[in-house]
């Protein structure tokens, strides 16, 4: 059986930019920086190989605050692009919820092998 998926372009995909940060990133240091700086209504959201999704809480756009003057967005992220269909995101955090595992066994390498 064969079938086409035709590519499509949400739009509330197109309000969503990622951002890729340096090496070494404090995630949290990240979040505290939006703001301090005055950009609380942007929305971070951690996805994991030190990438962010960026959205907005409300009706500002992400846009126009990146064309002011923060030059701490360069020395946190490599860069900052609005989402496209391309866009890759190597490595993703996940989160198991696991329920009955003895205390005994919740060491690092007992949870690598689940």
């Amino acid at each position: 059986m064969e079938f086409g998926v035709k590519e499509a372009m949400n739009k509330w995909l197109q309000q969503i930019y990622i951002g890729k940060g340096h090496d070494f990133i404090a995630i949290e240091g990240v979040k505290d920086n939006f703001i301090f700086n005055g950009l609380e209504f942007i929305r971070l959201i951690y996805v994991g190989d030190n990438a962010f999704l960026l959205t907005t809480k409300g009706e500002q756009s992400i846009e126009n605050a990146f064309n002011e003057d923060h030059q701490w967005l360069e020395k946190t992220f490599e860069y900052i692009m609005s989402w496209n269909n391309h866009s890759i995101i190597t490595n993703r955090r996940l989160w198991v919820r696991c329920w009955g595992i003895p205390f005994n066994y919740g060491d690092g390498n007992a949870l690598r092998e689940l």
